[in-house]
């Protein structure tokens, strides 16, 4: 007679345990729903917030462009030659006008330039830390971070000694800015110069003369990462270039 209470008791028991193990189980999988909902939910939030502030770059991001037309009475480029003392050879000045044509604020911090015979991935190769011949601009550095309101400009100068002569010479120029908050940008030129030798006196000695009309000029814009900041940061410290530290903000 006493088995029977034993084996209810064991049935309840076996019930309560299995009750026990499914409330447990909710219990577990409703945290882990809310835990996913909560991971979502941040998700979303961080995507809305890089949108926003993708957004809000676009609208305020600076554009440094080289303009081919007059801005105002200002050619849009300067182009100088002079001879060396040898008629083979010259020196070059060159100095584009850049101009903010985006909507927001730009700071120009400086520029680098490589003058040659042929084309080069001059601005990759910096980017990417590899070995390349260039020149930085002589500005001081209290003459660094510039800035250019949309429509204002600024001339990019390009100074190279002792060229020898030859019909055409590519100039290839990175310019770096940053937008209001800190954003680094580029704008890589290409302009290819064209030149021929001239007679500039009686006795039959020639100069060199930059054929104006023939120049081309093509230009890229990019955003710079903070990985791409650090190298060329590095490559312009290695150098000795004090640009460095304006693009580190010391």
């Amino acid at each position: 007679m006493d088995e029977y209470p034993a084996a209810t008791s064991r049935n309840q028991t076996s019930k309560w345990e299995k009750a026990t193990t499914v409330a447990t189980w909710l219990i577990a999988a409703t945290a882990m729903l809310g835990t996913i909902f909560v991971v979502c939910e941040y998700r979303e939030i961080k995507n809305q917030t890089q949108h926003l502030h993708r957004t809000l770059r676009q609208s305020y991001k600076p554009v440094g462009s080289f303009p081919r037309e007059k801005i105002g009475d200002l050619a849009p480029a300067q182009i100088g030659c002079e001879p060396c003392g040898e008629t083979d050879r010259f020196s070059l000045l060159f100095v584009p006008q850049l101009e903010n044509q985006g909507s927001g604020l730009l700071v120009y911090v400086g520029h680098m330039y490589c003058v040659s015979r042929s084309r080069v991935d001059f601005r990759d190769r910096l980017i990417r830390g590899e070995a390349v011949a260039f020149e930085v601009d002589k500005l001081l550095p209290f003459g660094r971070r510039m800035p250019l309101a949309p429509g204002e400009h600024i001339g990019i100068k390009v100074v190279a000694d002792s060229l020898p002569f030859h019909r055409e010479y590519y100039v290839h120029t990175l310019v770096l800015y940053e937008d209001q908050d800190g954003n680094l940008f580029d704008t890589d030129l290409l302009a290819i110069l064209p030149f021929e030798q001239v007679e500039s006196d009686s006795f039959g000695h020639r100069q060199v003369r930059a054929a104006v009309d023939g120049v081309r000029m093509t230009e890229r814009y990019h955003s710079v990462s903070e990985e791409q900041r650090a190298t060329l940061i590095a490559t312009l410290r290695a150098g000795g270039h004090d640009i460095a530290n304006s693009l580190a903000r010391e």
